[in-house]
């Protein structure tokens, strides 16, 4: 039996009525794929978390991009496990593993202790697992974070819509489409510690330097069409660019959570006017002073908080098109950034995975994520973005954009 929701979980449920909301790891290894090996693999964790196992692996894709984008716009089946896998045969004689979750079921973490087991039994078939029995956080959210008063949540959700008056509203053609393209980059190997480096200047953590690179690159994106926005009455200017960071809360909570299958994420925003026409230095400071903010203040919490209201507007809607854009009249943000360093884990200590994707998804919250994922001395971007508003060649020059700022600091 699933454990009750959180606020957060309950809205992307129902983000799930809208169109698929799915989020994918993959892990590349040498050797064609064994579809009936990599079955036999999943048969264990998937049972202990309660699940009945597939008969078969019967996606199976020529090309890794391909088969991401595919998996990224199929949605769940009602009454299926919100959890399904895929391989990946490449021509030189590799293949990826890739498990897709229904992104309200579980967070970035607890896709890993599943990809952990599988891998383990792919490479090990028969033996007896060490690893803990994977297991359900049972613990209400209230118990781990603390809980929420009324006039707190009230009060946060008053200063969040306030912060975002000016934030820019990207036209969004057909609220309606949800379609997700994807595109991937390697960095440069050891262009990990030059962004580091640079973050060190201005006291910023690599995720600042990855957040205020983003600020930029959508803002020039963005400019002709900020430029032209006109203030009304009723109707602020909206020249500043909001960008929202994933945050694993995880760390915050009352006790240990490893190994236990759950979603606790939230996140926090930074609102930046002109971004473009700031140095990247100047920039990276700015966003490090107001993380260090959020960090001292709990401020992933508190934002965390806003979702429970933002449950009640969209039980107050009925029409679909309303629901899909709630987020985007209340908050609007113009992309987000999800960002994990994998060096100390497991897939970082592993020399037989050959490589990792993570890819987060998009949905009513933001039109592009910028996924990054840091393994030792190697830095990768997974970019997705919706369709509907940005074409394939445009999201090959944010990617781009966004790198080049990166390998040009």
């Amino acid at each position: 039996m699933m454990p009750e929701l959180n606020d957060f979980q309950a809205l992307m449920q129902g983000w799930t009525s809208l169109g698929p909301y799915n989020a994918l790891d993959l892990i590349r290894l040498p050797g064609r794929a064994d579809a009936a090996r990599w079955r036999e693999a999943i048969v264990q964790p998937v049972t202990e978390m309660g699940f009945q196992p597939p008969r078969e692996i019967e996606a199976i894709y020529d090309e890794y991009i391909a088969g991401i984008t595919a998996e990224l716009n199929k949605p769940f089946v009602a009454g299926d496990a919100p959890m399904r896998f895929f391989l990946v045969n490449e021509p030189g004689g590799t293949h990826y593993f890739g498990v897709v979750f229904d992104h309200w079921f579980a967070d970035s973490p607890s896709y890993r202790f599943f990809t952990r087991r599988a891998f383990e039994n792919y490479k090990t078939p028969g033996a007896v697992s060490r690893l803990p029995a994977l297991q359900f956080c049972r613990k209400p959210f209230a118990t781990l974070f603390g809980k929420s008063h009324l006039h707190v949540v009230a009060g946060e959700s008053i200063r969040a819509y306030c912060r975002h008056l000016h934030a820019y509203r990207i036209p969004i053609p057909d609220p309606m489409d949800f379609t997700s393209g994807f595109q991937h980059l390697q960095f440069p190997v050891g262009l990990i510690e030059t962004i580091r480096g640079f973050g060190k200047k201005s006291g910023a953590t690599v995720n600042d330097v990855f957040l205020a690179a983003a600020l930029q690159t959508m803002g020039e994106f963005t400019a002709p069409d900020r430029s032209t926005k006109r203030s009304r009455i009723f109707r602020p200017k909206r020249d500043r660019i909001a960008f929202t960071t994933a945050v694993d809360i995880r760390p915050l909570a009352s006790e240990l959570l490893e190994d236990q299958i759950g979603c606790f994420i939230s996140y926090y925003s930074m609102v930046a006017q002109n971004p473009e026409k700031m140095p990247l230095e100047k920039l990276t400071a700015q966003v490090a002073a107001y993380t260090r903010d959020v960090k001292s203040n709990r401020k992933a919490l508190r934002f965390f908080q806003t979702f429970k209201p933002a449950r009640m507007f969209w039980n107050y809607y009925k029409k679909p098109s309303q629901r899909a854009l709630m987020m985007h009249r209340a908050t609007p943000f113009l992309g987000g950034i999800s960002n994990v360093n994998l060096t100390d884990s497991w897939i970082g200590r592993d020399d037989r995975l050959l490589d990792y994707i993570r890819v987060s998804p998009t949905g009513p919250l933001v039109p592009t994520v910028f996924t990054l994922s840091t393994i030792r001395d190697r830095l990768a971007l997974s970019l997705t973005h919706r369709s509907a508003i940005f074409t394939r060649e445009q999201a090959i020059a944010i990617a781009t954009g966004f790198a080049l700022r990166l390998k040009t600091l």
